[in-house]
């Protein structure tokens, strides 16, 4: 009874093994196949696979105007044409200038005095109200001169455009939407090599039959913080004594600036006072942040509404273009009328050498140059954003329903050829459009095909275990038992062979001289006959050898040798040497061998 329970025990055991390989069996495939099918949604993506969301990349590299903070600028100059196109932001053709003119391109406003410098509330808020912009028609009343001008970037740039006062018509590749700051941002940054139109009307300067508008006086156009002390106030008195009208004063104040005010592009502050209010008290040096600030705080002070504006002014002209380096960046004031913004530029700021110096002819790049510079810029980025793994554009921070589409290139300024480009273009973008549809589509399919048959595998699996669960585990019992079997049934070392060959094969020439012959011979053809090579009855010891021989490829007459030499032993005859006994002995080691 004893012995009975024990099997029944082992056979338990060995049942439970089994039952134990099976479950892990099948949660090695479930899991396996769930890594499989749903590695799209934790797996990293190869970027390759159709369908997956790319991974997302670091931000590009891209160039801006800069805020109102009046930190010092230090300004390297360019002596060659090589560092001129190194330097090109942009490039702006305005058809129709002259140029001896200027182009000023404005980028934003600053509406309120911070604690070093000044800042806006309004860059956040999408708007068009008049006198911001002027994307409706202007009343023909209002003085101003239509213009177009088409704008081209050789370096990634901030999601801001900079376009010249004031802008009716956009044209480009990418949606803008208009900020009540006086910003123009788009949808994503500005990548090399874009292109965009711009239709403005250029507003007439400041005269003297111009009205200033009137606004609240809690407006911030109006406020002046904590730079209203009375060192300041004793300046703003000073000024525009004779003026009879708020247009003269702000002429007034300009020329106050432009007498006493020292442009230093590199100047560092020395107090702890406020930078306009530091520029104003303490011997008025500073580049054009701190001109263009003082002229703000002098306006309110005398009730007149002002901001500070800020992008680039360029007098650098080259075959019809005006060329834009980051040096060029600059501030400047305006003052509201009646008839929109106008800007009020103290000259000083503006070009300290004075704005009537011409660029020296060795810096002027040529078109094919430019051209040239532009696709080696396209190049470099391209290469620069594969290598580092940054996007080309970085988004713009404007939500999709602020937004309005641009007009496409070549409808600002009339150019068919462009227009056609830009078909071409938006054809080919559709396209892909499709094709990635598609391939999401494809992918989406695929998946779920993945999941019906995760599912029905999750399902079929143990409904097959549970119901045919003994089956399975004679099936597996088998399976080890055959193993077992087949383990028990490997050859071993014969034991005749072992016991009757082995010493004699192992004998030297000098110890063979005792050797029973005929009873190694025996053993040696009971041996052959085991592995299928028996001696025939009416064939003799000499025939045996010579046949085994040629079926092993050994010369025969090494067999006949052997043969003589063991009829000798049977008959008596031993003049046989230990050279002969040798020669039988390795003889007999050579055939075993072919056997094995």
């Amino acid at each position: 009874m004893k012995t009975d329970f024990r099997i029944a025990a082992a056979e338990n055991r060995t049942i439970g093994h089994a039952l134990l390989g099976v479950a892990l069996a099948c949660a090695v495939v479930v899991y396996a196949l769930s890594l499989y099918i749903f590695s799209d949604y934790w797996l990293p993506d190869s970027g390759e696979t159709a369908g997956a969301a790319a991974r997302p990349k670091k931000a590009a590299v891209v160039h801006g105007a800069g805020g109102f903070d009046f930190a010092p600028v230090v300004q390297k100059p360019l002596e060659t044409v090589e560092e001129v196109l190194a330097a090109t932001l942009m490039a702006v053709e305005v058809p129709g200038r002259k140029s001896n003119q200027g182009l000023y391109l404005r980028v934003d406003t600053a509406e309120c005095f911070s604690l070093n410098g000044m800042k806006t509330e309004n860059s956040r808020w999408p708007g068009r109200s008049w006198p911001d912009f002027a994307f409706e028609p202007i009343p023909t009343e209002i003085p101003h001169t239509p213009e177009v001008c088409r704008i081209t970037f050789y370096k990634n740039f901030e999601a801001r455009l900079p376009y010249p006062p004031l802008p009716m018509e956009i044209g480009g590749p990418l949606p803008y939407c208009a900020m009540l700051d006086g910003s123009i941002r788009l949808e994503q940054t500005i990548a090399v090599g874009d292109e965009f139109e711009v239709r403005f009307a250029t507003p007439a300067p400041l005269a003297a039959t111009d009205e200033i508008d009137r606004v609240s006086p809690t407006s911030a156009l109006l406020a002046y913080g904590m730079l209203d002390t009375l060192e300041i106030r004793k300046i703003a008195d000073g000024i525009a004594t004779a003026a009879v009208s708020p247009v003269e004063t702000v002429f007034a104040i300009r020329d106050f600036l432009e007498a006493n005010g020292v442009y230093k592009a590199d100047f560092k502050r020395t107090t702890e006072l406020h930078p306009v209010q530091e520029f104003l008290t303490t011997g008025m040096q500073g580049h054009c942040q701190h001109f263009a600030g003082s002229v703000v705080l002098l306006c309110r002070l005398k009730g007149i509404p002002a901001r500070m504006a800020g992008g680039y002014f360029s007098d650098f002209y080259s075959e019809g273009r005006y060329l834009v380096t980051g040096a060029m960046a600059h501030a400047w004031a305006e003052v509201l009328t009646t008839q929109g913004w106008k800007l009020i530029d103290i000259a000083t700021a503006r070009t300290p050498q004075g704005a009537k110096d011409q660029q020296p002819t060795k810096k002027v790049p040529t078109k094919e140059q430019l051209q040239q510079q532009l696709e080696t810029n396209r190049q470099q980025a391209v290469r620069q954003a594969r290598e580092e793994g940054t996007a080309e554009r970085n988004p713009g921070g404007v939500h999709k329903n602020e937004l309005t589409e641009a007009q496409p290139p070549g409808t600002v300024v009339p150019d068919k050829n462009r227009l056609e480009q830009h078909k071409k273009k938006q054809q080919e973008k559709q396209q892909q459009e499709e094709q990635k549809k598609q391939a999401a589509q494809k992918s989406a399919f695929t998946k779920m095909l993945k999941s019906i048959f995760a599912g029905l595998l999750c399902i079929l699996v143990p409904y097959v275990v549970r119901h045919h669960f003994e089956k399975l585990m004679r099936w597996l019992i088998k399976m080890l038992t055959r193993r077992k079997e087949q383990k028990e049934e490997e050859p071993v070392p014969d034991e005749q062979e072992k016991l009757l060959l082995e010493p004699g094969l192992k004998l030297s020439a000098a110890n063979l001289a005792g050797l029973d012959l005929i009873e190694l011979f025996a053993s040696f053809s009971q041996l052959m006959e085991e592995r299928g090579h028996p001696r025939n009855d009416p064939e003799t010891a000499a025939e045996y050898f010579e046949r085994l021989c040629i079926s092993f490829n050994l010369r025969p007459a090494q067999g006949r040798h052997a043969a003589r030499l063991l009829e000798a032993e049977l008959y008596g005859q031993k003049s046989h040497t230990p050279a002969d006994l040798e020669s039988f002995v390795t003889t007999l080691r050579q055939l075993l061998s072919k056997v094995s």
